[in-house]
């Protein structure tokens, strides 16, 4: 596996995001295709590496990306809930 994105802290354009939701998609068919993700319970670099550039991508989404039918106002609302 070759990784990308590696001094990578913040995705700050939408080609960055672009390009790393891209390459999380291609860790995922190697992944899968290579039998790394048929056990829940790995931990290995496969995982690790969807799962840090998933969290790049999600920041992005989450600060620079307004959606449509989504408002911060029902997000924040959505998060204070308690679900205990």
């Amino acid at each position: 596996m070759e990784k990308k994105f590696e001094n990578v802290l913040v995705l700050d354009t939408r080609s960055e995001y672009d390009n790393a939701l891209s390459y999380v998609m291609q860790l995922i068919g190697e992944a899968t295709a290579n039998g790394s993700l048929s056990d829940p319970e790995a931990d290995n670099e496969y995982i690790k590496e969807i799962g840090r550039i998933g969290h790049l991508c999600a920041d992005y989404e989450d600060n620079k990306i307004e959606f449509k039918y989504i408002t911060r106002e029902k997000s924040t609302i959505i998060e204070s809930l308690d679900y205990a």
